[in-house]
């Protein structure tokens, strides 16, 4: 930069001057570019983390949803199998019973209040404990149940000519079924009871119960 002196004062020519000035105008324009570079680069971060965090919250709530339905679908597989353990199956009765049981339920305390299968033993074993609307049911229950246990003839008693005759009939009466342990298909209506009666085989055949419950209920809507 040329400078020059007169009067006791130094000047600077006036070209000298405005290429000063445009070099320091091109040094803020270069740093405003970068800037605006990296305000740019940070913005398109961010939409990206706020896309990437909308995905998330979608992924987390189908999971809830999902869980939530797992757990209800395990609660109504439960319930029933709390119930028809009791040879109850009829939908209407298993309706009023659950309805009854939720009824049962409203007011008492935490200490007082009972799992559905606690609740459905102790008004089985007592039906006049039980509420008005599945009262009738259970009683016929009962009496099914305490009828008589054993009404096979007793050999002895029998006449010495009737003997073998009798015999041979209670020992066919008595032959276990060919087919009683074959494992019935899940698509099969006795693949569900057998699972509600047979803890071993619901701990061994869970995935297929679960699937089994679920489809009967997508066939029941």
């Amino acid at each position: 930069m040329n400078e020059i002196e007169y009067e006791g004062k130094t000047y600077v020519l006036k070209q000298d001057i405005e290429s000063v000035i445009k070099e320091r105008i091109g040094k803020v324009a270069a740093r405003a570019t970068t800037a605006e570079s990296a305000l740019a680069e940070a913005q398109r971060r961010l939409e990206k983390a706020e896309k990437a965090m909308s995905s998330v919250d979608i992924l987390n709530q189908q999971l809830t949803d999902l869980q939530t339905k797992l757990q209800t679908s395990e609660n109504r597989f439960n319930r029933y199998q709390s119930i028809s353990k009791h040879g109850l199956t009829d939908p209407d009765l298993v309706e009023a019973i659950e309805w009854s049981y939720e009824r049962s339920q409203k007011n008492a305390t935490d200490k007082d209040k009972k799992t559905l299968s606690e609740w459905l033993d102790s008004v089985v074993e007592n039906p006049e404990t039980a509420p008005i609307t599945i009262r009738p049911h259970l009683q016929a229950l009962k009496m099914v149940d305490d009828g008589p246990a054993d009404t096979q003839p007793n050999v002895a008693d029998l006449p010495a000519a009737d003997t073998q005759a009798q015999l041979a009939s209670l020992e066919q009466a008595r032959a276990p079924r060919t087919n009683a342990k074959a494992m019935p298909t899940p698509e099969s209506a006795d693949f569900l009871d057998r699972a509600l009666r047979d803890p071993e085989f619901y701990a061994q055949n869970r995935d297929k119960v679960m699937s089994a419950w679920k489809n009967r209920n997508k066939r029941t809507v």
